[in-house]
């Protein structure tokens, strides 16, 4: 490399091949838009002058870690208090769980009436026939009660094989029968020892309170409740996050109301080089889609008009770096790095346009 006879100068093959480019021409290009981004797709851009409804509509939204009670007014007993597991899920006494994270406590306690309505006890459950059977299990208690040879009444237990034993007739099969099915077996069998035998037989005592509705198992389901009521006894702090070019960036702890000009203030405040004209707002949590909203907060600042809008937890405040503080990591980066003597120089440099051997591979970074 040769240098250039012009001081503070360089290029490849001295000036012969090079024109001079003025550090105040590099700037002028990129802040003319040599250098600047492609227009911004703004998705779902909301309003951002600030109104007291932005207030007023902001709802609690469950989070992880939040603490909730379950009172049933009729049924104390089921009464629960359970915390919002790290899946976002609560587990309430008879249900599976359920998801309650981003839900109002109204939309987890419609969710929850639902599901306790679904196991309710229903004495109106029966086929289209208007019946509901009971299938004698092991270990169910029998009592054989005959109208006129009360000599033959007698108290039995099913045994773990499914069996009954009775006098004369001996051993009968009782499990899966429904005690009409086996009232009819035993007045057939006991027909071949006496007399027009008259009997009944009387579940004393039962094992099992599943039923049969069209040969489907069910279980009568639990009484009394309906109307239970959700309390959240604590909550986990929220907090939204500040980025960017901040002093502190990080979390900011939420305290209703907060503005995106509050989460900033509370982040330490902008640095020299943060661009408050397009601050964005992104949110996720308590919207179908998330949506960007890019707001100018250099009129707040100056106390002339409102532009702030109104946070929501969970948001995330951006604060993006101007185009004087892009240019200066550019040339950090690209250029003072690799030629160190440049930094602390005010001297004008050689660009070389078209040199012969050089080759350059890859992109050029798009500020």
């Amino acid at each position: 490399m040769s240098v250039s006879r012009f001081p503070g100068t360089w290029s490849k093959n001295g000036p012969r091949a090079g024109f001079i480019v003025s550090f105040a021409a590099v700037f002028l290009c990129m802040m003319a838009g040599c250098g600047s981004p492609p227009p911004r797709r703004v998705v779902n851009l909301e309003g951002s002058a600030l109104k007291a409804s932005d207030y007023t509509e902001i709802e609690y939204l469950l989070a992880v870690g939040d603490e909730l009670e379950v009172r049933f007014p009729y049924r104390p007993d089921l009464n629960e208090q359970v915390t919002v597991r790290p899946d976002g899920r609560v587990v309430l006494p008879l249900l599976d769980p359920i998801v309650a994270v981003d839900k109002t406590p109204e939309e987890l306690q419609e969710i929850v009436a639902e599901r306790y309505q679904a196991i309710a006890y229903d004495p109106t459950a029966r086929d289209e026939n208007g019946k509901k059977e009971y299938l004698i299990g092991v270990s169910d208690k029998l009592e054989i009660k005959f109208h006129y040879q009360t000599d033959f009444n007698d108290i039995v237990t099913v045994l773990p094989d499914g069996t009954i034993s009775l006098a004369l007739i001996k051993t009968v099969v009782a499990e899966g029968k429904t005690p009409a099915d086996l009232e009819a077996e035993l007045i057939e069998r006991y027909t071949s020892f006496l007399k027009k035998p008259e009997l009944v037989v009387i579940v004393r005592e039962f094992t099992s309170d599943r039923f049969y509705v069209a040969g489907k198992p069910l279980r009568p389901g639990v009484k009394d409740v309906d109307e239970p009521a959700i309390v959240v006894r604590s909550f986990t702090p929220r907090v939204v996050y500040v980025s960017g070019e901040v002093l502190a960036p990080g979390f900011v702890r939420f305290q209703w109301p907060m503005t995106a000009l509050q989460a900033i203030v509370g982040a330490g405040g902008t640095k020299l080089s943060g661009n408050v004209e397009q601050v964005v707002v992104l949110r996720k949590v308590g919207v179908e889609q998330p949506k960007a909203i890019f707001i100018n907060l250099a009129s707040d600042l100056a106390g002339q008009t409102l532009n702030d809008v109104a946070l929501r937890p969970f948001d995330v405040v951006v604060v993006p770096k101007k185009a004087v503080a892009k240019l200066k990591d550019f040339l950090d980066q690209y250029l003072y790095d690799l030629v160190p003597a440049l930094r602390n120089s005010a001297f004008l440099f050689v660009y070389d346009v078209n040199p012969p051997d050089y080759k350059v591979e890859g992109n050029l970074p798009q500020q």
